[in-house]
């Protein structure tokens, strides 16, 4: 009779209540972040703060890759760094719907400089607030001017009805009047600043690229004419594609290797030249960085190591005696194909889903758990249609061959054993050993506790002892009892489950 790891035998049955696994991002910090990212800020930081012109710097990456939570990990890290620096974060997202992108982002200037966490001395706060308080004047005139731009028979002549002519220029002046005086304002701040603080004024922009393209422009205008000051320096978190969309759908403007042009052969030839969509961003931004790409492994165990309802399994498993040695979500992931490309966010909702599946499916076994951790991860479809998971794995560890060389363990030598497996797995890994012979058990049932003992016996003792298999009473070799059943009849059990769990989280969402 197999065992069962019931992970509600215990107290643990108090932790049904569901948490989001995404990441409270207002917590954030650079020992948080994973792959090379606090390396980048670490790089980043003495080049903003040496910089003395004003500055854009775009910080490129793809939706859904964890740009918001790098930006406030620095935040947060600036503020502890380099304490008393004016640091702003600003999500132009999140205000989209609001109008004016200027009096947006004047008010995330005063709200956050007088944030006691800014730590911000008085001086600096008041001139601050004072600043953007004298600037938000502007946003009278930019109502006036997206008027006349956009109807100037409603807008300007309505506006100025009379007496247009004089008191439209009257209007132009006081407008460039009011730009100048904010720019000498702004100009003393970051001075005074960069005297007080050894930093400039930073201000991160996030989400720009979800904007609508209308707000997306004026806000770069805005940032390039009146933030044009030294001792200023702007971020702007993006996803590079989709800003060129913006671009290219507002102005028109294409990409050299899409842009053709009729010859005068009358022939259509691919143009040559550069990219007039960079070339018009090039106005705003001056240089560009690329968001180090995620370890998506790293950053799945990370999170799978703080769910509570995975780990009172590591505790059963560790009972049994099955793999003692090794946590429990480093076997799970061994295989970093099963993540593909997908961004953090669709790994956070995947780990969401199977969060929820632990939670409501109380008392499994560990082949279940590992099946659907495989079919979650490895699936594009978040509704889970169709998975044939058996399929994967002989395509992936090209079972039949792995199977062949398993049954030559005994009459072949170690090395000539580990030679042929390490080309389907590394085998210096004791966790991905341990998921190899997993999914051995899991597509080749006819398998014995015998060829279990040769297969880590065979391998190395010393990478099946530092898996922790334990040896027999017989003193024969080393063994694993863990129950393991059919594939097939498996992933048609998780699969179903899986699937209402995935029409209930989305029904939730959409509620």
């Amino acid at each position: 009779m197999s065992q069962v790891l019931d992970s509600t035998s215990t107290e643990e049955s108090t932790l049904l209540a569901f948490k989001s696994c995404a990441d409270d991002v207002n917590k954030a910090t650079v020992d948080g972040l994973i792959g090379q990212r606090k390396e980048l800020i670490e790089c980043l930081t003495p080049i903003i703060k040496n910089t003395e012109n004003a500055y854009v710097i775009g910080l490129n990456s793809e939706w859904g890759s964890g740009k918001t939570y790098f930006l406030r990990a620095w935040q947060n890290y600036l503020r502890d760094t380099n304490p008393g620096s004016i640091c702003v974060y600003f999500n132009a997202w999140k205000n989209d719907f609001s109008g004016d992108p200027l009096a947006n982002l004047f008010a995330a200037i005063i709200d956050q400089a007088s944030s006691p966490e800014a730590k911000v001395n008085d001086a600096l706060k008041q001139g601050a607030i004072a600043v953007a308080g004298f600037g938000s004047k502007l946003c009278k005139f930019s109502g006036k001017i997206i008027k006349v731009v956009a109807d100037p028979l409603s807008g300007a002549v309505t506006e100025f009805v009379g007496n247009a002519g004089e008191a439209f220029v009257n209007w132009i002046k006081e407008v460039n009047e009011s730009s100048n005086a904010f720019n000498e304002k702004l100009a003393e701040l970051s001075k005074e600043t960069r005297n007080s603080t050894k930093f400039p004024i930073f201000v991160m922009i996030d989400e720009l690229d979800r904007c609508r393209p209308n707000y997306t422009i004026e806000l770069l205008e805005r940032i390039k004419h009146l933030f044009n000051v030294p001792n200023v320096v702007f971020l702007l978190a993006i996803d590079g594609r989709q800003l060129l969309q913006q671009v290219e759908h507002t102005f028109g403007l294409r990409s050299s290797e899409i842009a053709l042009s009729n010859n005068s052969d009358g022939n259509e030839r691919s143009s040559s030249g550069t990219d007039t969509r960079l070339n018009y961003l090039g106005k705003f931004i001056d240089v560009f960085y690329s968001l180090p790409d995620p370890d998506r492994q790293d950053f799945v165990r990370m999170k799978l190591s703080k769910l509570p309802e995975l780990q009172c399994y590591q505790r059963k498993l560790d009972i049994y005696g099955f793999f003692p040695r090794l946590k429990i979500e480093n076997i799970l992931t061994a295989d970093m194909s099963m993540f593909g490309i997908k961004s953090l966010r669709e790994l956070t909702q995947n780990i969401e889903l199977f969060s929820l599946f632990l939670r409501i499916e109380a008392g499994i076994e560990f082949d279940e758990i590992f099946v659907a951790t495989n079919i979650i991860f490895r699936n594009s479809n978040r509704m889970i249609t169709h998975t044939q998971l058996d399929e994967t794995f002989f395509k992936r560890f090209d079972c039949s061959h792995l199977a062949s060389i398993f049954r030559k363990l005994e009459t072949v030598s170690v090395g000539e054993g580990k030679k042929e497996l390490n080309n389907v797995i590394d085998l210096t890994s004791a966790e991905a050993t341990a998921f190899l012979w997993i999914v051995l058990k899991l597509t080749d049932n006819k398998l014995t506790p015998y060829d279990d003992n040769r297969f880590f016996d065979r391998l190395d003792f010393c990478v099946a002892n530092s898996i922790g298999l334990y040896t027999d009473s017989r003193g024969g070799g080393i063994r694993c009892g863990l129950p393991v059943s059919s594939i097939d009849k498996l992933q048609q059990k998780v699969i179903k489950k899986l699937q209402f769990l995935g029409s209930f989280s989305k029904n939730m969402q959409t509620a």
